[in-house]
This record gives C-alpha cells, sequence and structure tokens, in this order.
C-alpha cells in the first residue's frame, strides 16, 4: 500500500526514524538555544506556564532553521507524495511535555491555518488571533489538502504522552470525542527521530505522562495549493526558499509501520 493510500484509508501513518542521535541532538540544541533566551524575553509566540515552555507557535519566524528541516527531501518527499507537486510547508509548532509540567490533551481536529493578514473570502470563517498571528476555519477541500509530520526529537510512548489517533475519523466527521470507538484508538509510539504522518483533520489527543520523562515534537503542516487572493499562508517553505538546503539529508524514507 503505498504512502498516499494509507493516508486516505488510516488518515496516519508513522515512520520508525533512521535519523542518527547527533542529527537528533543538533537539533535540540539548535531549540534550547533560541527557546531560553525567547522564554526570558516572554516571546509571545512561546506558551508556558510557571515559566516552563511547553508549546511554541510560528515557529518559522522563531527559529528560521528549522526552514531547513521542513525542507529535507526526507520529510518534503514524504508530504509531496501524499500532496503532489504543489505542496509547500505552511506551518510549524513545537509541543514539548517537559519533565517538571505534564499535561495532556483531549480529542480534537486542528481545524484552522495561520495567514499573513486577515480578509473576508467566502468559506473561511471564525477568525482568531493566535500569538499574533491571524487564524481562520478554511473550507474542507482546504484542510482535505493537508498533510502534518510530527517529528520525534525524543522517544514517546504511552509512558510519556505519545499521540493517539482515532483511526479513520479524518474521513468521518461524526465520530464523537466523547465515546471513541476503542478499537479505532492508536497510540503512535516512536524513537528519537520518528515521524507520524497524519491529516490535520483526524481526531487526536495525547494523555498526561505517567513517567518523568520529555516529550519534544515539531509538528510541520504542509499544503498542497495557494489560498484564495488575497488570503496567503503564514509561511510558504519549499526548498528553493528555506534557510539553507546544501546539506546531506539526514532523513531516508524507511516502510511505514503501525504505532
Amino acid at each position: 500500500m503505498s504512502v498516499a493510500e494509507r493516508i486516505a484509508a488510516d488518515g496516519y501513518f508513522t515512520l520508525a526514524g533512521p535519523m542518527s542521535s547527533n542529527d537528533v541532538s543538533h537539533w535540540n540544541d539548535v531549540i534550547d538555544a533560541v527557546m531560553e533566551e525567547a522564554v526570558a524575553g516572554h516571546h509571545q509566540t512561546v506558551r508556558t506556564q510557571a515559566n516552563t515552555p511547553y508549546a511554541v507557535r510560528d515557529v518559522f519566524s522563531l527559529i528560521p532553521q528549522l526552514t531547513e528541516l521542513a525542507a529535507i527531501p526526507a520529510l518534503f518527499d514524504l508530504a509531496a507524495e501524499v500532496l503532489g507537486p504543489e505542496t509547500r510547508c505552511v506551518r510549524a509548532t513545537i509541543f514539548e511535555k517537559p519533565i517538571d509540567l505534564p499535561w495532556g490533551l483531549p480529542w480534537h481536529r486542528d481545524m484552522t491555518i495561520g495567514v499573513r493578514q486577515r480578509a473576508d473570502v467566502p468559506g473561511f470563517t471564525a477568525w482568531s488571533v493566535k500569538s499574533g498571528i491571524p487564524h481562520v476555519r478554511p473550507p474542507r477541500e482546504v484542510l482535505d489538502g493537508m498533510l502534518a509530520l510530527r517529528l520525534s526529537l525524543d522517544a514517546n510512548d504511552d509512558d510519556n504522552g505519545a499521540l493517539r489517533v482515532i483511526r479513520g475519523s479524518h474521513r468521518d466527521f461524526d465520530v464523537s470525542a466523547d465515546a471513541p470507538p476503542e478499537s479505532a484508538i492508536v497510540t503512535c509510539a516512536t524513537e528519537a527521530g520518528g515521524v507520524v504522518a497524519m491529516r490535520p483533520t483526524i481526531m487526536h489527543g495525547s494523555l498526561e505522562p505517567r513517567e518523568p520523562r520529555r516529550r519534544r515534537i515539531v509538528h510541520f503542516e504542509y499544503a498542497d495549493r495557494d489560498l484564495p487572493q488575497p488570503l496567503e499562508w503564514r509561511h510558504d517553505i519549499r526548498p528553493s526558499n528555506s534557510y539553507d538546503t546544501d546539506t546531506p539529508d539526514p532523513f531516508p524514507v524507511t516502510e511505514p509501520s503501525d504505532g
């Protein structure tokens, strides 16, 4: 079954990550260096509790080096296999479960996108501002043309709050968040360097960690089209305009396996 067929059927799949421990350490160091300064400066994109960061929005503006990671062939080509030749990375978010700040998320779907500025366009509704960035709910066809790649920078499983999804729920918006079918719930465990690919509209969430182990994820979102003018994606990252693409590919794609 091809990558696109797996996504169409299940809404997600996991890949064991051959990214070396040195690569993982490098990207953790890049993030740590910026996060320390951003937290101290109370940067609006960094969400904290008790001065401990647990999420970062608008990552490409805060850490432009991560555009390089979004555009490496293994990630970008994986997204393009599902989305087609007009693929571009439009958003990145960091989710972190620190050892001293456990948290979980209830079942939900990612239904909004970030744009450069607000404009009234038919079908785009529920405007909001998050960390200073305009967000809007687009028509279903825009959401169906998106794919998220969640890169794990720490090993994660049930014990430290790994992602959980409801298989196939990207196709059925009537699936209840209150009583999802147990047989469809999947824990997407990965080693450091692993990837979970998913439709943003799949029902997903996570539990609070049971063990004191950090879980850091870089969540990249890719799209298959331009937005109708005058709307523009907040970011539009492709290999030709990333921070630096003249680097070896550290992440060759392997055969996917269920989590």
